[in-house]
C-alpha cells in the first residue's frame, strides 16, 4: 500500500488520529500543508533534522532531495544526502518519531512547535524518549537556515539532541504532568508497534482483490482514509473531510457508514455512532425541524438541522448496520429515534400526495449566498428526497416488523405505496425526469445527477428487483438522460453543461464566488458512487469500470495521496489538466468508493436478521479472477469470502463460489444466494454446491458512453457565468432562478 512521494510532486498527505488532531504536510512545499492541528490551534507546523557535516551543522528539510514514503499509520522520510531517516506517526493524541542514522555524524531533529508546546518540551514535559535528549533553540546560525526555508513558522524551534537512534513520543495532552505520564506511559508500552498492529488489523477485517493493481490499491486506502476520519471521542461519529469539515454532518455520516465502517468489518462501531449521534435529534414539539437529525453538530451550543435528509439516511443506514450485525436489540435501542424521525415527516412535512415537502436549501445542494438565498432552489419536493422518503419508510416498516410493531408497519407501508404511486404523475413528462416540483406544481428539468438515486437508493439492501421506485423503463431514460449530459471520464456533474446556469470552473473569482458554481457544474467525487451503481444496474458495469478506474487514479494523482477531494472542477483547465477543489480528503468521497466495489461491482447485499446474503455481480468483463472476504456480525466472528473466475468467452459465464467460517451461532443456517440478472430467479449455494456458473447480465449494444467537455470543442462558446461578473449571485438575490414561480422557505436555524 505504500505510496512514495518526491519533493517535486505538489501534494500533501494526511493523518487523523481519531480524537481531535490531524497532520497535514506537504511533500513539496512547508505550505501545502497545515502541520499537526488540535481542532483550530497549530501545535506543530513542521519538522527537520540537522546531521554534522565537517565539523558543521547543515539543514535538510523534506524538500532537498529526500525521498516521503506514506503507509497507512505512519510515514517515512529518507533524508537520502544526510543518511538519515525519520518514522512519524500521529495517534492516540500523540506524535511518534523514530529518528534512524545510517550515516556517522551526530543528528538533531528540529520540530517547528507552537509557544505552548515549546514551553513544555523547554521544561522537559509531554515527551519521552528511548535515550537522553537534549531540547535547546536552535543557534543563530541554525535559526537562519530554518527560518529561509520555513519563515515565520520557524518563530518557537526547538532542536532534539541525542547520540544515537532514537524513539520520542510527545503527548498532545493539553495538562503538562498529564502529558509527561502519557509519553512515559506509551515509550514504556511500545505504543508505536501496537498501532501498527491494531492499523494492520483494522485493514485486515476486509479484502478486495479484483486483479487490477492500481482499483486494487485504491480501495485498501479509501477504506484507510475513512476509518481515520472516526471519532472516538465521547460522542463517536465521522468528520466529514479536511480540512475544514472537522465537525459532524448528518448527511456525510449516514451515507458514508456503509463504506467506511459496515464493509470494512468494524460493525460495533457504527452503532456504537448510531446510539451516540441520535441524541442530537430535535425532540422540541414547537421546533419548525421537530424530529429531524441534525445537517451540522458541533456541540450542545451548535445544533443545526437544516436538512430534510439526514433523518432519512440515518433510518436507512440503521436498517443496513442491524442487517450486518444481525443485532435486532440495536433497533431496539434507536427505535423512538426512528418512530419520532418518519411520524414529524409523515404528520408535519407532507403534501396531499405523500410527498416530502422541504426548503429551497434542504437537500445536499444547499449553498446559499449570504447564508439565506439558495444558489440552487430545489423546494418543494426534490426527487432524491422523495425517494430517500419513500426507502426510509420501507425501511422503517421493515424494523417494525421485525419489532413486532404491526400498527406502524401498515402505516408506514401504506405511506411509501402513496408516494410510489403519485411520483410518476408529477416528476415525469414521458422523457425525462424533472429534478424538483416547486411550491406552485410547476417542474424543474433540469438535468441534475440526483435522479440516478431513482435508481440506486431502492436497491440498497434489497434483494430482488421489486422494491424499484420506478419502472425499469423509466430506470433506462434516467441513466441514459443523466449518463449522456452529466458524465465526464471523471466525475459527474452537478447540472448540464447545456443548461444556461452552468459554472465550468469551480473557482474563477473574477466572475463569480465558488458557491454559485458548488452545484451548478461542479464534480462531486462521492457521487461517482451512484453513478456506478446506476449504469451497473442498468448493465453498463463496463462503463462504471472505466469510470472507476479513474477516480482510483484519483487517489493518487489528487491533491493527497491516499484520499479524495470533495470536488473536481467540471472543465479541465487551459492545459488539459483536472482541478480538484473542496476538501482535499472527503469521507463522503472514499467510503462511496469503498462501497461501490462491494455493493454494485459485486451486488452484494447482507442480512444477518433474516440469515441471508445475496449477491447480483456486475462484474466488468475485464475483471481476470478475484476474491473478496469480509467480517460480519456484531462481535466478527463470521467470515465472508467470496470468489469468482476469469471469464470464459466461449459461454460468457463466469464461476462464482462463497463461504463462510468462524464460530457465529447461525454461521449453517445462513443461506447464500447468487443472482445473475434481475429478472432470473437467484441460485441458492447450499453445502453440496460451493459453487455455481452463471451469464452476468451486461448491454453489449447500447452505445452510452461519457459526455465531452464542450471546451474542448475548437468553437466553444463561453457560458453566461464566464461573461457577467455575479452573474447567478444576483438572480439567486431577486429569487429567480425559476422566474416566476414563487421560492420555498429555506430551513430555520435553531
Amino acid at each position: 500500500m505504500r505510496i512514495e512521494l518526491s519533493p517535486k510532486q505538489e501534494k500533501k498527505f494526511c493523518y487523523i488520529d481519531n480524537n481531535e488532531n490531524y497532520l497535514t504536510l506537504g511533500a513539496n512545499s512547508p505550505d501545502n500543508g497545515e502541520g499537526l492541528i488540535y481542532k483550530n490551534q497549530v501545535l506543530l507546523s513542521d519538522f527537520c533534522l540537522f546531521a554534522e557535516e565537517d565539523g558543521y551543522k547543515k539543514l535538510y528539510t523534506r524538500f532537498d532531495g529526500a525521498k516521503t514514503c506514506v503507509e497507512p499509520g505512519f510515514f517515512t522520510v529518507d533524508f537520502v544526502p544526510a543518511k538519515q531517516k525519520i518514522v512519524c506517526s500521529l495517534f492516540d493524541n500523540a506524535l511518534y518519531f523514530n529518528c534512524q542514522s545510517f550515516g556517522k555524524g551526530a543528528c538533531a531533529l528540529a520540530l517547528l512547535p507552537s509557544i505552548d508546546l515549546a514551553k513544555k518540551l523547554d521544561k522537559g514535559q509531554a515527551f519521552a524518549a528511548s535515550q537522553e535528549v537534549q531540547v535547546t533553540k536552535p543557534l543563530a546560525s541554525e535559526l537562519l537556515q530554518i527560518t529561509k526555508v520555513f519563515g515565520k513558522k520557524a518563530a518557537y524551534a526547538r532542536i532534539l539532541s541525542f547520540e544515537k537512534p532514537c524513539e520520542i513520543y510527545i503527548s498532545l495532552d493539553h495538562s503538562p504532568s498529564g502529558a509527561t505520564k502519557a509519553a512515559n506511559r506509551f515509550l514504556k508500552e511500545k505504543a508505536f508497534e501496537r498501532h501498527c498492529k491494531e492499523t494492520e488489523g483494522l485493514l485486515k477485517k476486509s479484502s478486495f482483490k479484483s486483479g487490477s493493481e492500481l482499483f486494487d490499491k485504491a480501495l485498501e486506502w479509501a477504506k484507510f482514509s475513512a476509518l481515520q476520519f472516526l471519532n472516538r471521542n465521547k460522542t463517536k461519529a465521522l468528520w466529514a473531510g479536511l480540512p475544514w469539515f472537522r465537525d459532524y454532518w448528518g448527511r456525510d455520516i449516514f451515507v458514508s457508514i456503509p463504506g467506511a465502517l459496515l464493509l470494512s468489518g468494524n460493525i460495533q462501531e457504527a452503532q456504537t455512532l448510531f446510539e451516540s449521534f441520535s441524541a442530537f435529534q430535535d425532540t422540541n414539539p414547537r421546533s419548525v425541524t421537530y424530529g429531524r437529525l441534525p445537517n451540522i453538530y458541533r456541540g450542545s451550543g451548535d445544533v443545526i438541522y437544516n436538512t430534510a435528509d439526514a433523518s432519512l439516511w440515518f433510518v436507512i443506514q440503521a436498517l443496513q448496520t442491524a442487517r450486518f450485525s444481525g443485532d435486532k436489540k440495536f433497533l431496539e435501542k434507536i427505535w423512538p429515534n426512528i418512530s419520532l424521525a418518519l411520524e414529524c415527516d409523515r404528520n408535519l412535512r407532507t403534501d396531499s400526495a405523500g410527498f416530502l415537502l422541504h426548503g429551497d436549501a434542504d437537500t445536499w445542494m444547499d449553498a446559499r449566498i449570504f447564508g439565506e438565498k439558495s444558489f440552487c432552489p430545489r423546494g418543494n419536493r426534490a426527487n432524491d428526497i422523495q425517494v430517500l422518503w419513500f426507502k426510509a419508510l420501507c425501511c422503517g416498516a421493515e424494523i417494525a416488523r421485525l419489532l413486532g410493531r404491526a400498527e406502524q408497519k401498515s402505516v408506514w407501508e401504506e405511506a411509501a405505496s402513496k408516494v410510489k404511486k403519485s411520483f410518476l404523475g408529477k416528476f415525469y413528462d414521458g422523457n425525462k425526469i424533472a429534478d424538483c416540483v416547486l411550491r406552485d406544481d410547476a417542474a424543474d428539468f433540469r438535468t441534475r445527477p440526483n435522479q440516478l438515486q431513482l435508481v440506486t437508493i431502492p436497491r440498497i439492501g434489497a434483494f430482488s428487483s421489486t422494491e424499484a421506485f420506478v419502472p425499469k423503463e423509466v430506470e433506462e431514460k434516467i441513466v441514459k438522460n443523466a449518463i449522456e449530459e452529466l458524465l465526464f471520464p471523471y466525475g459527474l456533474c452537478s447540472l448540464s453543461q447545456k443548461d444556461p446556469y452552468f459554472h465550468p470552473y469551480h473557482q474563477s473569482w473574477d466572475f463569480y464566488h465558488e458557491d454559485a458554481a458548488y452545484h451548478n457544474g461542479t464534480v462531486w467525487t462521492w457521487t461517482s458512487g451512484f453513478a456506478i451503481g446506476a449504469l451497473c444496474a442498468s448493465g453498463e458495469q463496463d462503463l462504471a469500470w472505466r469510470l472507476a478506474q479513474s477516480v482510483a487514479g484519483q487517489m493518487f494523482n489528487g491533491p493527497c495521496a491516499g484520499a479524495l477531494s470533495a470536488n473536481l472542477w467540471a472543465y479541465p483547465d487551459q492545459d488539459g489538466h483536472l482541478r480538484f477543489s473542496g476538501a482535499y480528503s472527503s469521507c463522503r468521497s472514499v467510503s462511496e468508493f469503498h462501497r461501490a466495489a462491494w455493493e454494485y461491482f459485486l451486488g452484494m447485499q447482507v442480512d444477518l436478521l433474516e440469515k441471508r446474503i445475496y449477491f447480483s455481480p456486475r462484474i466488468p468483463s475485464e475483471w481476470k479472477e478475484g476474491t473478496a472476504s469480509v467480517s460480519l456480525g456484531l462481535k466478527n466472528n463470521l467470515t465472508l469470502e467470496f470468489s469468482w473466475s476469469a471469464l470464459v468467452e466461449s459461454s460468457g459465464q463466469r464461476e462464482f463460489s462463497a463461504k463462510l467460517s468462524g464460530d457465529h451461532p447461525d454461521r449453517d443456517g445462513i443461506s447464500i444466494s447468487l443472482s445473475f440478472s434481475d429478472q432470473e430467479k437467484p441460485i441458492e449455494l447450499s453445502k453440496d454446491c460451493k459453487s455455481v456458473k452463471g451469464k452476468i447480465y451486461r448491454k453489449t449494444d447500447s452505445g452510452l458512453d461519457f459526455a465531452r467537455p464542450f471546451c474542448l470543442d475548437q468553437n466553444w462558446e463561453k457560458p453566461e457565468s464566464l461573461k457577467q461578473k455575479n452573474f447567478l449571485a444576483e438572480i439567486a438575490l431577486r429569487q429567480e432562478f425559476n422566474p416566476g414561480h414563487p421560492s420555498s422557505l429555506t430551513a430555520i436555524r435553531n
